[in-house]
């Protein structure tokens, strides 16, 4: 059986679907949607919802860079949990390009995302090292290959140290972030 895929943007009146999911979520031992540090409510920025047969499957989140880098003209996806059961989905790759489209409409210079350092197979992807089996469309496709890795960047939260990867929208723009951002040099 085929299933039914859309993606659209959150609204006030989903807060009960966001709600629900980040239970699903924590049950999974994800807290990256914990409420002190995620409000669909008072975000600058946007929630993606990705639906399978019109259940809530995955989000992501484009929001400013501001409390991370110090810059109001950079957008960060982050917030991104897949349920497990639609782990092969590849909401991920289907969200980007309405993110990098809204970071475009709203006048942001700079997209980027961050991944822990420690999780090589996902790393490897990102980086365009590897490609996983049968996914070729979406590894190949343009956009996702656009997304450039950052050696010289370490995105820092918490106890955790993550790889940077980012895609100018305005190619003159000149990327010095701050704050959670540090350069890292090599030994």
């Amino acid at each position: 059986m085929e299933q039914k895929i859309s993606i659209r943007t959150y609204n006030k009146s989903d807060r009960q679907l966001i709600e629900d999911f980040r239970i699903q979520t924590f049950n999974e031992g994800n807290d990256s949607l914990q409420s002190k540090i995620y409000n669909p409510d008072n975000i600058v920025g946007q929630t993606f919802m990705l639906f399978i047969n019109d259940e809530l499957a995955s989000i992501s989140v484009i929001e400013s860079s501001i409390k991370y880098t110090e810059e109001n003209n950079v957008a960060r996806i982050c917030r991104y949990h897949i349920l497990k059961k639609h782990r092969h989905c590849n909401a991920g790759f289907r969200m980007l390009p309405l993110q990098v489209e809204w970071a475009f409409e709203n006048n942001y210079k700079l997209i980027y995302w961050t991944h822990d350092i420690t999780n090589r197979a996902l790393n490897a992807m990102y980086q365009h090292k590897r490609i996983m089996p049968n996914k070729q469309e979406f590894f190949n496709d343009p956009l996702y290959k656009s997304f450039e890795f950052q050696p010289r960047l370490r995105f820092i939260t918490g106890k955790t140290t993550q790889y940077v990867y980012s895609k100018k929208l305005d190619t003159t723009f000149n990327w010095n972030p701050k704050g959670n951002m540090v350069e890292h040099h090599e030994n």
